[in-house]
Order: C-alpha cells, then sequence, then structure tokens
C-alpha cells in the first residue's frame, strides 16, 4: 500500500489493496472489497466507507471532496458512504456522492458532486452525470443526461452470487 495510504484501514479478512493503487485520507473497506492497482482513493474530504465485495479496477478515482468552509474557516467535511457489491470499472470518477448497492459503473463515466445513486443502477461508458443527479434504483444512464428504467435487472439474490464469485476470482489472481 502506497505511504499516503497509512490512514486506512481495512475491516475483515479479505480485504486486498494492491500497493501501487493511491489511497489517502480515511477509508473503511468492508470484507471482500478489492482495489486494483492505479486505483486512486482521496477521504480528504471526509471518510469513505465501503460496503462490502466493492471492486475498484485500474484508474477508478473515488474522491470525496471539501465542501467549502464553514463560517469560522474551517473546512466542511462529508462522510461518503458506498454500499455493497459495487463495480468502479477502469478510468470511472466518481465524486462526493452516495452510491447504494450492486451498481456497475462503467469505463470513464463520471459521477459528479452530491448525486445520489440507488440499487442495481448502471452507468455507461463516458456517462457523465451532473451535480446533484439523484438516480432511482434500477435505472440505466445512458448517454448524458438521459436514464431509462431496468426492467431486466437481475434480482438481487443472483447477482450477489456472481459478485462474489468475481472477487473470489480476482483475490486469487492478485
Amino acid at each position: 500500500m502506497n505511504s499516503s495510504a497509512l490512514s486506512s484501514r481495512a475491516r475483515g479478512p479479505s480485504v486486498i489493496i494492491c500497493d501501487s493503487a493511491e489511497i489517502q485520507g480515511d477509508v473503511n473497506f468492508g470484507d471482500g472489497c478489492i482495489v486494483h492497482p492505479g486505483a486512486f482513493i482521496d477521504a480528504r474530504g471526509g471518510t469513505i466507507t465501503f460496503g462490502e465485495n466493492n471492486i475498484i479496477e485500474e484508474k477508478a478515482r473515488i474522491v470525496n471532496k471539501i465542501r467549502g468552509k464553514d463560517p469560522t474557516g474551517r473546512p466542511i467535511m462529508k462522510e461518503m458512504k458506498i454500499g455493497n457489491y459495487n463495480l468502479f470499472e477502469t478510468g470511472c470518477t466518481i465524486s462526493s456522492s452516495e452510491i447504494g448497492n450492486m451498481n456497475d459503473f462503467n469505463h470513464k463515466c463520471f459521477v459528479e458532486d452530491n448525486c445520489r445513486i440507488g440499487d442495481f443502477c448502471q452507468i455507461g461508458p463516458k456517462v457523465t452525470l451532473p451535480v446533484g443527479t439523484k438516480l432511482p434504483s434500477n435505472m440505466v444512464a445512458y448517454e448524458d443526461g438521459k436514464a431509462m428504467f431496468n426492467e431486466e435487472n437481475q434480482a438481487f439474490e443472483t447477482k450477489k452470487p456472481k459478485m462474489k464469485e468475481l472477487c473470489s476470482i480476482l483475490s486469487a489472481q492478485l
């Protein structure tokens, strides 16, 4: 683990954080999380808490920004919560948002500040969700600003074992 990652904490015996991942600030990982080489997680704007079995791929960026300053000049910080079984694909950027469970963030997508993502959502490749977007559960975001309900989305009990299997396979390879 990068020396700047010394304040991160791993919960659970099966958390894997590759040496070349860069982690700054207070980051908590649930059991089964995997952080790939080149991933960047910045919690200088407040703690980032990951649930279980999240996969953060190469060059994914998850940043919890400082939200301005209070009247006394101190930085305003807020915890960023990320649920269980989320997949952050290569090159995606997530900025100071709330993330539910079992979401797929496709490569090079960008989720701007203060977005709220429900459960079972998919953010398409190179899609940008603007500041303050609220994406309810079972939605697919495609092209900038467009979303549709995903009627064929896999049920929780179907997708959960697949993500656990993927985490196990990746753990064995790393």
